[in-house]
C-alpha cells in the first residue's frame, strides 16, 4: 500500500497488445531477482485508480515474431 517508484514512461506495445511501462522502484538494497519480483504484487496509480500491474526485469521479446504474424 506505499508507493514504492515512479513510472518514467509508457506506451502501447502493439506486438504485446498492451501498454509498457518503464519504472523505477525502490529497493532499499535489495537485489531481486525474477523470482522474487514474481512474488510480488504491485499497482500503478492512474489518476486516483489503482491497476494491477506484473513487473520484470527483461524487456518483453517475442525472438520469433509469434505475437506480430498471429
Amino acid at each position: 500500500g506505499m508507493p514504492v517508484g515512479e513510472v518514467s514512461s509508457a506506451a502501447y506495445g502493439a506486438a504485446l497488445g498492451r501498454v509498457v511501462m518503464l519504472a523505477y522502484v525502490k529497493t532499499e538494497g535489495h537485489k531481486f531477482g525474477e523470482v522474487m519480483l514474481a512474488a510480488q504484487s504491485f499497482e500503478v496509480d492512474i489518476a486516483g485508480a489503482k491497476v494491477a500491474v506484473r513487473a520484470s526485469l527483461k524487456a518483453p521479446y517475442d525472438p520469433s515474431n509469434v505475437r506480430i504474424r498471429a
